[in-house]
C-alpha cells in the first residue's frame, strides 16, 4: 500500500490508517507528502520477506520482524536531482573492509563542504563492527 500511495500522486493518504496508527500513520502521510513535494519518484516495488510474528505476553501484542527487499525501487535519478551524494556500501564491503567504507562517508562529507571532520579515524570506532 505504502507503494501504490507513494507513486500515485493523487492518491487519498487518509487509506494509511488501514495498515497504521497515530504518529505511525502520520510520519508515512509526512514522508509521502515530502516526496510528492520533492517530486521524488519511485518505480518497482517494495516486497516484504521472512515475515515472522510472534506473540508477546501481553495480549494482542505482537513482535514482527521482517526482511524488506527494495531491490526493484528506482529513485536514484530523483535524488541525483535533488543534490544527495549516494554512497553504495554492500554488506561484504561492510565485513571485508569497514575502514574503507568510512573512507569512502568521510570524504564524501569533505567533497560536500562539511567542516570538522576528522582526517584519521581513533580506534574506539572498531568496537562498533563486528570482525573490524
Amino acid at each position: 500500500m505504502i507503494d501504490r500511495l507513494s507513486a500515485d500522486t493523487d492518491s487519498d493518504l487518509t487509506e494509511l490508517t488501514t495498515v497504521s496508527r497515530g504518529s505511525v500513520a502520520a510520519q508515512w502521510a509526512r514522508n509521502i507528502n515530502q516526496a510528492r513535494y520533492n517530486r521524488v519518484r519511485s518505480t518497482g516495488n517494495a516486497v516484504v520477506r521472512d515475515a515472522v510474528a510472534k506473540r508477546s505476553k501481553k495480549q494482542n501484542i505482537f513482535r514482527v520482524t521482517a526482511c524488506i527487499d527494495v531491490s526493484s525501487v528506482n529513485i536514484r535519478d530523483a535524488l541525483d536531482r535533488m543534490g544527495w551524494r549516494i554512497i553504495v556500501v554492500t554488506r561484504h564491503d561492510y565485513f571485508s573492509a569497514p575502514e574503507e567504507v568510512l573512507r569512502r562517508v568521510r570524504d564524501a562529507l569533505i567533497e560536500r563542504g562539511m567542516l570538522g571532520v576528522r582526517r584519521r579515524f581513533r580506534t574506539e570506532w572498531t568496537r562498533h563492527i563486528v570482525g573490524a
